[in-house]
């Protein structure tokens, strides 16, 4: 039973249990004899379309009754928020029972009503926007993966910087046979007599990169001797032509290491176009 109406339904019940006793103070003027001293219950005047056609007693007994059933109706379902509101929660608010639904059309609709009214913001409290779901992180690389495509990366640019550094000119000059041979990119293509340094002199033995070249150049030490198509390697020692081409094959340079001068141009003109990195100059027994 509702709590608001029991007050009510107690003075109800005790004006139908009370004896009602009839007004002594008769109708008409003012000389009538003053009433009885004391307290006195004047009977309540009941307006109806036939006075006599209902006891006041029934009547509240009847009134009890009608609260009685309002008392134990059920609660009234909360009104709906307003559409904007429900929107801002769900997006769109539910559609409207129709007059003529049956109980069973009704109830899911009257059950969405009240999620929706659940989901509502109450009264005074802003409406909260729904934050999107953050999406799932991407499944991991698996590490063998990352290792291989790591290792192969790693392999192709020690590939291109080997490409890059690698001479595809290399010069081997034998000492004890007086011959040059000249390699590229590993395939022999030349091989020619030289003049390394005769008696008393030194043609330095070792691995050596050109340092710079010398087209037309003349000795500042020997007496301006021409020393056509210079390759410097080492210091003032280097590979050139020579006029005295008919001793090639036997020592007879200061040091330097002499070829013909036809042939000290084309190994010139290979420099030249690879580039001094790109070759590698081998003086051997």
């Amino acid at each position: 039973m509702r709590a608001d109406l029991m007050p009510a339904l107690a003075l109800i019940l005790a004006l139908a249990s009370t004896p009602l006793r009839a007004e002594t103070q008769p109708q008409g003027g003012t000389d009538a004899p003053a009433a009885e001293t004391g307290p006195k219950f004047v009977k309540p005047k009941i307006i109806t379309s036939d006075p006599a056609a209902e006891d006041p007693v029934q009547r509240a007994a009847t009134i009890a009754e009608e609260i009685l059933s309002a008392a134990t109706l059920p609660p009234e379902e909360p009104a709906a928020p307003a559409a904007d509101e429900t929107a801002a929660a769900e997006g769109a608010a539910p559609p409207a029972a129709a007059e003529t639904a049956t109980a069973e059309e009704t109830a899911p609709k009257v059950a969405e009503t009240a999620a929706a009214v659940d989901a509502a913001p109450k009264s005074g409290q802003a409406a909260v926007a729904t934050v999107p779901t953050k999406a799932p992180p991407a499944p991991a690389i698996p590490e063998d993966v990352v290792l291989a495509v790591t290792s192969s990366g790693v392999n192709r640019a020690v590939a291109i910087v080997e490409e890059l550094t690698r001479e595809t000119i290399e010069v081997r000059v034998s000492i004890s046979q007086q011959m040059m041979e000249v390699w590229y990119k590993g395939e022999m293509i030349h091989e020619w007599p030289v003049s390394t340094a005769r008696k008393g002199k030194v043609t330095p033995k070792g691995s050596f990169k050109p340092q710079w070249l010398s087209k037309n150049h003349k000795s500042s030490l020997y007496n301006n001797a021409p020393m056509p198509y210079s390759i410097f390697y080492s210091g003032n020692y280097a590979i050139h032509g020579t006029d005295q081409e008919s001793k090639l094959g036997r020592p007879a340079s200061a040091g330097c290491v002499r070829l013909s001068r036809a042939n000290a141009k084309i190994l010139f003109a290979m420099v030249q176009q690879e580039g001094k990195s790109k070759m590698k100059v081998e003086i051997l027994d």
